[in-house]
């Protein structure tokens, strides 16, 4: 899984820091996801009775709920500071266009010699 992680990244034609920080932040995660899938392929329930397999399908399941939400919540994050940058951006854009605009009408103001 962590492969394909590294390949959705490097396709997305990130620059290389941010890809690092993108394999850094979900690489883990993914580890996790495999792990737990191995563990849920190896608990069989058939049997109301079967107590201690049903108990640790239901801990599985909780505990997977509980990285889906703090992979959900890290995305958010990243997704703010990427919206963060483009507006910070735009920003400078709307700056060079007031001081370009300033530029011009200053030169039609300057006094014939």
């Amino acid at each position: 899984m962590k492969n394909d992680l590294a390949l959705m990244i490097k396709e997305s034609g990130l620059e290389q820091t941010k890809a690092q920080v993108l394999l850094d932040k979900f690489t883990g995660y993914f580890q996790i996801a495999s792990d737990w899938e191995k563990k849920a392929k190896a608990i069989t329930v058939t049997d109301a009775g079967q107590k201690a397999e049903m108990q640790m399908a239901r801990t599985g399941r909780l505990f997977l709920r509980e990285k889906r939400i703090q992979i959900d919540r890290t995305r958010k994050e990243l997704k703010e500071q990427s919206l963060r940058e483009g507006k910070a951006i735009a920003c400078h854009k709307s700056l060079y266009r007031i001081r370009a605009f300033a530029y011009i009408n200053s030169q039609y103001h300057q006094p014939l010699v």
